[in-house]
Protein backbone atom coordinates (compact mmCIF):
# COMPACT_ATOMS: atom_id res chain seq x y z
CA UNK A 1 0.00 0.00 0.00
CA UNK A 2 1.38 3.26 -1.19
CA UNK A 3 1.00 6.30 1.66
CA UNK A 4 0.17 9.26 0.57
CA UNK A 5 0.48 12.99 2.54
CA UNK A 6 -3.09 13.38 2.54
CA UNK A 7 -3.28 10.38 3.92
CA UNK A 8 -1.81 11.86 6.55
CA UNK A 9 -4.19 14.31 7.71
CA UNK A 10 -8.06 15.39 6.59
CA UNK A 11 -11.40 17.95 6.90
CA UNK A 12 -12.54 17.47 9.99
CA UNK A 13 -9.69 15.60 11.52
CA UNK A 14 -7.06 16.05 14.14
CA UNK A 15 -3.92 14.82 13.41
CA UNK A 16 -1.30 14.13 16.47
CA UNK A 17 2.59 13.67 15.34
CA UNK A 18 5.36 12.74 17.79
CA UNK A 19 8.91 11.73 18.04
CA UNK A 20 12.02 12.47 19.74
CA UNK A 21 14.35 15.84 19.37
CA UNK A 22 14.78 15.89 15.32
CA UNK A 23 12.65 13.64 14.31
CA UNK A 24 11.10 15.82 11.56
CA UNK A 25 7.86 16.57 13.54
CA UNK A 26 8.16 20.27 11.90
CA UNK A 27 9.33 19.76 8.63
CA UNK A 28 6.49 17.01 8.64
CA UNK A 29 3.93 19.28 9.24
CA UNK A 30 5.31 21.89 7.42
CA UNK A 31 5.42 20.02 4.55
CA UNK A 32 1.50 19.41 5.18
CA UNK A 33 1.57 22.93 5.40
CA UNK A 34 2.96 23.89 1.98
CA UNK A 35 0.39 21.44 0.32
CA UNK A 36 -2.46 22.95 1.65
CA UNK A 37 -1.65 26.58 0.65
CA UNK A 38 -0.95 24.94 -2.82
CA UNK A 39 -4.64 23.35 -2.71
CA UNK A 40 -6.36 24.76 -0.43
CA UNK A 41 -5.48 28.32 1.15
CA UNK A 42 -3.81 29.87 4.34
CA UNK A 43 -2.86 27.70 7.60
CA UNK A 44 -2.22 28.94 10.55
CA UNK A 45 0.74 28.14 12.51
CA UNK A 46 0.93 28.38 16.44
CA UNK A 47 4.68 27.96 17.01
CA UNK A 48 5.94 26.95 20.87
CA UNK A 49 9.25 26.16 19.89
CA UNK A 50 11.06 27.57 17.00
CA UNK A 51 10.15 29.68 13.91
CA UNK A 52 13.22 29.52 12.41
CA UNK A 53 11.66 27.25 10.00
CA UNK A 54 10.45 29.33 7.66
CA UNK A 55 13.71 29.97 6.58
CA UNK A 56 13.31 26.81 4.91
CA UNK A 57 10.25 27.79 2.34
CA UNK A 58 11.67 28.77 -0.44
CA UNK A 59 8.49 30.27 -2.29
CA UNK A 60 7.27 33.62 -0.89
CA UNK A 61 4.26 32.89 -2.76
CA UNK A 62 3.69 29.81 -0.05
CA UNK A 63 5.30 31.76 3.10
CA UNK A 64 2.73 34.90 2.31
CA UNK A 65 -0.24 32.25 3.21
CA UNK A 66 1.32 31.29 6.33
CA UNK A 67 0.36 32.91 9.76
CA UNK A 68 2.50 32.58 12.36
CA UNK A 69 1.62 32.80 16.24
CA UNK A 70 5.17 32.47 18.62
CA UNK A 71 3.58 31.33 21.69
CA UNK A 72 6.22 31.80 24.92
CA UNK A 73 3.79 30.91 27.56
CA UNK A 74 1.72 27.74 28.60
CA UNK A 75 -1.13 30.03 29.85
CA UNK A 76 -0.73 32.40 26.53
CA UNK A 77 -0.89 29.20 24.46
CA UNK A 78 -4.17 28.04 26.42
CA UNK A 79 -5.54 31.14 26.09
CA UNK A 80 -5.03 31.33 22.39
CA UNK A 81 -6.36 28.07 21.36
CA UNK A 82 -9.31 27.70 24.05
CA UNK A 83 -10.93 31.64 23.66
CA UNK A 84 -8.97 33.34 19.96
CA UNK A 85 -8.51 30.64 18.00
CA UNK A 86 -11.84 30.16 16.33
CA UNK A 87 -12.40 33.80 15.67
CA UNK A 88 -8.70 33.96 14.35
CA UNK A 89 -9.91 30.64 11.63
CA UNK A 90 -13.24 32.01 10.72
CA UNK A 91 -11.70 35.41 10.12
CA UNK A 92 -8.73 34.20 8.13
CA UNK A 93 -10.75 31.63 6.52
CA UNK A 94 -7.52 29.48 7.07
CA UNK A 95 -8.29 25.74 6.02
CA UNK A 96 -5.52 24.00 8.33
CA UNK A 97 -4.17 25.45 11.78
CA UNK A 98 -0.54 23.89 13.44
CA UNK A 99 0.75 23.75 16.77
CA UNK A 100 4.06 22.69 17.21
CA UNK A 101 4.45 21.54 19.65
CA UNK A 102 1.10 21.38 22.35
CA UNK A 103 3.06 19.72 24.95
CA UNK A 104 6.19 21.56 25.01
CA UNK A 105 5.31 24.02 27.32
CA UNK A 106 3.64 21.77 29.86
CA UNK A 107 7.04 21.15 31.69
CA UNK A 108 6.91 24.96 32.91
CA UNK A 109 3.52 25.16 34.42
CA UNK A 110 3.89 24.23 38.33
CA UNK A 111 0.77 21.91 38.83
CA UNK A 112 1.01 18.86 36.47
CA UNK A 113 -2.57 18.40 37.13
CA UNK A 114 -3.98 21.57 35.73
CA UNK A 115 -1.37 21.61 33.23
CA UNK A 116 -3.22 18.45 31.64
CA UNK A 117 -7.01 19.48 32.37
CA UNK A 118 -5.51 22.66 30.10
CA UNK A 119 -4.46 19.95 27.35
CA UNK A 120 -7.33 18.50 27.67
CA UNK A 121 -9.58 21.09 26.88
CA UNK A 122 -7.62 22.63 23.67
CA UNK A 123 -7.34 19.37 22.37
CA UNK A 124 -11.06 19.56 22.58
CA UNK A 125 -11.16 22.88 21.21
CA UNK A 126 -9.28 21.83 18.58
CA UNK A 127 -11.38 19.21 17.55
CA UNK A 128 -14.55 21.48 17.99
CA UNK A 129 -13.29 23.81 15.64
CA UNK A 130 -11.65 21.28 13.10
CA UNK A 131 -15.71 20.14 12.33
CA UNK A 132 -17.18 23.23 12.95
CA UNK A 133 -15.18 24.92 9.68
CA UNK A 134 -14.35 21.54 8.21
CA UNK A 135 -10.95 22.19 8.31
CA UNK A 136 -7.67 20.05 9.29
CA UNK A 137 -5.93 20.39 12.61
CA UNK A 138 -2.17 19.04 13.40
CA UNK A 139 -0.43 19.07 16.44
CA UNK A 140 3.09 18.08 17.42
CA UNK A 141 4.37 16.36 20.70
CA UNK A 142 7.36 15.60 23.04
CA UNK A 143 7.97 12.06 23.89
CA UNK A 144 9.03 10.41 27.48
CA UNK A 145 11.73 8.17 27.59
CA UNK A 146 10.46 4.18 28.56
CA UNK A 147 11.86 1.62 30.39
CA UNK A 148 10.78 -1.65 30.59
CA UNK A 149 11.94 -4.77 32.65
CA UNK A 150 13.50 -5.93 29.53
CA UNK A 151 15.18 -2.66 29.41
CA UNK A 152 18.51 -1.04 30.99
CA UNK A 153 18.62 1.69 28.85
CA UNK A 154 15.94 4.36 27.46
CA UNK A 155 15.81 3.21 24.00
CA UNK A 156 12.57 3.21 23.48
CA UNK A 157 9.79 6.42 23.73
CA UNK A 158 5.98 7.11 23.85
CA UNK A 159 4.39 10.69 23.48
CA UNK A 160 3.90 13.19 26.74
CA UNK A 161 0.53 12.47 27.92
CA UNK A 162 -0.11 10.04 25.59
CA UNK A 163 -3.24 8.43 26.71
CA UNK A 164 -4.98 11.91 26.42
CA UNK A 165 -3.80 13.03 23.04
CA UNK A 166 -4.79 9.14 21.32
CA UNK A 167 -7.84 10.39 22.87
CA UNK A 168 -8.32 13.33 20.91
CA UNK A 169 -6.52 11.90 17.43
CA UNK A 170 -8.22 11.17 14.53
CA UNK A 171 -4.99 10.32 13.30
CA UNK A 172 -1.71 9.55 15.23
CA UNK A 173 1.93 9.37 13.54
CA UNK A 174 4.96 8.27 15.41
CA UNK A 175 8.03 9.22 13.93
CA UNK A 176 11.43 7.42 14.13
CA UNK A 177 15.15 8.77 13.14
CA UNK A 178 16.47 6.13 10.66
CA UNK A 179 19.91 7.87 9.91
CA UNK A 180 21.03 10.97 8.44
CA UNK A 181 18.29 12.39 6.73
CA UNK A 182 15.71 9.70 6.64
CA UNK A 183 12.62 9.04 8.77
CA UNK A 184 10.29 6.78 9.44
CA UNK A 185 6.23 7.36 10.26
CA UNK A 186 3.77 4.79 11.64
CA UNK A 187 0.47 5.08 11.98
CA UNK A 188 -0.96 4.00 14.95
CA UNK A 189 -4.28 5.13 14.76
CA UNK A 190 -6.52 6.02 12.12
CA UNK A 191 -10.00 6.45 12.07
CA UNK A 192 -10.41 7.53 8.23
CA UNK A 193 -8.75 4.17 7.13
CA UNK A 194 -8.51 1.47 9.17
CA UNK A 195 -6.54 -0.09 7.05
CA UNK A 196 -3.56 2.44 7.06
CA UNK A 197 -3.24 1.43 11.08
CA UNK A 198 0.63 0.21 11.92
CA UNK A 199 1.66 0.65 8.04
CA UNK A 200 5.03 2.78 7.82
CA UNK A 201 6.21 4.64 5.45
CA UNK A 202 9.81 6.18 5.13
CA UNK A 203 10.74 10.02 4.52
CA UNK A 204 13.94 12.54 3.47
CA UNK A 205 14.22 15.75 4.77
CA UNK A 206 15.55 17.61 1.97
CA UNK A 207 16.21 21.46 1.55
CA UNK A 208 13.83 23.37 -0.26
CA UNK A 209 10.82 20.50 -0.51
CA UNK A 210 11.46 19.71 3.12
CA UNK A 211 10.10 16.18 3.31
CA UNK A 212 9.67 13.67 0.35
CA UNK A 213 8.01 10.43 0.84
CA UNK A 214 9.69 7.15 -0.03
CA UNK A 215 7.25 4.97 -1.47
CA UNK A 216 6.92 1.88 -3.21
CA UNK A 217 9.77 0.04 -0.87
CA UNK A 218 9.27 -2.35 2.03
CA UNK A 219 9.42 -0.41 5.20
CA UNK A 220 9.09 -3.13 7.09
CA UNK A 221 12.85 -4.53 6.11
Amino acid sequence: MVIKFTDLYGPEALTVIYGPYASGKTSLALRIACNTVLVEGKVFFVSTENELFVDRILDNRILRKIDVAVIRDYKQQHYMITRKLESVIAHGKHKLVIVDSITGLMRTWENIEEAVKMLNMQLAYLVYIARKHKISAIVTGQVRAVITEEQHAADDFEATAKSILEYWATIMLRLEIIEKSYRKIIIEKHVLNDKLVNKDVKFKITEGTIVELIPNIDTNS
